[in-house]
């Protein structure tokens, strides 16, 4: 029955992103995504990853776009354009990348809660994430967080089966997909404070060299190739980090609002978008200043929101798709309370799906909005 409950919510999530494929991807960082595959794909070849000779950049800073190699790393590209490839050159085919990410993450978000807690935990996860708001609206956009999400979910999958099973297979692969998912976003190294810090919390097996070397490897070779290529290419030692420029500022009101957000607007906007998950965060808070344990999924949702904060703070800018990387942590958070065992709680929590889901439809559809906005800004 629980195998069937799984498919059901991963049909779910499936349905309610597939009306994405039909609506217009026409926001500027969407075109740019949806230029740069097509050219990727036609070539072949990572020398045609930037957006020189492309009508687009005429509309776009020039300091920020017109570069050797576009800003972010190829990941979300690359598999975009291999879909492409395959489908027959079908560009909606292509749409069904950050699609099929979040379907990863509400699949991961399930195995992950049935090994640290139980499987109906595991199911409770998965269908918080398959209706959240914020990566329902990531991934019905052409952009990279929702396949960055389903990477980030992988790599944490494999780690969690790596901690409690001890085998170097699993450890590679939490290597393999932990250096895809920063060959598809830099902030994706995030993973690694936080891997580190749930290792040192939850594992009382010492780490093997064997296994050690299992992460390492993949990480080495595919992060250490990009680097290399990057630095043949464009002769710089430091990738480029997409901070906006004064000049996009100043032409983008759009941008000027989501630089000059608060410190505090991820924790804010979580709070009237996502009920749910923001009252798991706060019992998780709880629960650690209580008995000073934190916990893996504590430590997922917490990296990623703070880290993204302090880019925040330096002028990079807020906006809640950069932290859809936290959504499954923070699911996993609300999946296991306690308090879901009563009849008042179960009401709050259908209360709290409910609300989320109609405010991730609303921003994915009905408004066409440029980040994730509570029904009360909508309207």
């Amino acid at each position: 029955m629980s195998r069937k409950l799984i498919w059901l919510i991963l049909l779910i999530a499936l349905l309610i992103r597939l009306p994405s494929l039909f609506k217009p991807h026409i926001e500027n960082d969407e075109i740019i995504f949806q230029t740069l595959t097509v050219k990727v794909a036609k070539t072949r070849s990572l020398r045609d990853y930037t957006l020189k000779g492309e009508e687009i950049l005429e509309k776009l800073p020039a300091s920020l776009y017109d570069t050797v190699l576009f800003q972010h790393p190829p990941g979300f590209v690359v598999a975009s354009s291999l879909v492409y490839i395959l489908s027959g050159d079908n560009v909606r085919a292509m749409l069904l990348v950050p699609v099929l990410g979040a379907l990863v993450s509400v699949f991961c978000v399930y195995w992950i809660g049935k090994i640290l807690n139980s499987e109906q935990v595991g199911l409770m996860s998965a269908m918080i994430l398959a209706v959240e708001p914020v990566l329902l609206f990531s991934s019905t956009r052409f952009l990279i967080d929702g396949l960055l999400t389903g990477l980030v979910s992988l790599a944490m999958l494999f780690f969690v089966r790596a901690i409690k099973f001890s085998k170097w297979r699993d450890w590679l692969w939490c290597g393999f997909f932990t250096a895809i998912a920063i060959l598809t976003k830099y902030p994706a190294i995030l993973l690694l404070p936080i891997m580190l810090g749930s290792w040192l919390v939850s594992s009382k097996k010492k780490l093997r060299a064997k296994n050690l070397l299992s992460f390492i490897f993949p990480l080495i070779l595919l992060v250490g190739g990009w680097w290399s290529y990057y630095y043949h290419v464009t002769g710089l030692i430091f990738p480029l980090v997409g901070k906006p420029t004064q000049e996009l500022i100043d032409n983008f009101p759009f941008m000027k609002m989501v630089v000059n957000r608060p410190m505090y607007y991820y924790f804010k906007q979580l709070l009237i978008t996502s009920p749910l998950v923001s009252l798991g965060l706060v019992l998780a808070v709880y629960s650690w200043i209580k008995n000073r344990q934190a916990t893996i999924e504590l430590l997922w949702a917490g990296m990623f929101i703070v880290g993204l904060t302090g880019f925040g703070i330096l002028k990079g800018g807020y906006q809640m798709r950069y932290i859809a990387m936290a959504m499954p942590g923070l699911a996993l958070l609300a999946g296991q309370q306690q308090w879901l065992k009563t009849y008042l709680s179960q009401t709050v929590l259908l209360f709290g799906i409910v609300i989320g889901f109609v405010t991730g439809l609303l921003n994915a559809y009905a408004y066409l909005v440029a980040d994730v906005f509570s029904i009360f800004e909508l309207f």
